[in-house]
């Protein structure tokens, strides 16, 4: 009877380990995913800025804007709107809002 006894509370301790560790995984699986969660929102934020600064960056005589008395302004207002678009939509889809 004693062995049954030691037996059923090896079994209960077993349990309530596999539930601990399940939530220490279940908490470092959340973690991980507000870590992407912040990664993708600044990827998503950065990459188009990257590719108009780059398009801009480069020496081309034929670009009509960078003649253009306002064209610096235009890209820069361009810039802006990307950021502030893609900020609303990061907004409505929930990924700027804090765990």
């Amino acid at each position: 009877q004693n062995a049954l006894a030691v037996r059923a509370a090896v079994a209960s301790s077993q349990d309530l380990r596999d539930g601990i560790l399940g939530a220490i995984q279940a908490n470092a699986s959340q973690r991980m995913a507000d870590i992407a969660r912040v990664l993708t929102v600044v990827s998503g934020l950065l990459l188009p800025l990257t590719v108009i600064t780059g398009i801009y960056g480069m020496n081309f005589e034929h670009m009509p804007e960078t003649r253009w008395r306002f064209g610096y302004g235009a890209v820069l207002g361009l810039m802006t709107a990307v950021v502030v678009g893609l900020v609303l939509v990061f907004r409505r889809l929930g990924w700027l809002r804090r765990p």
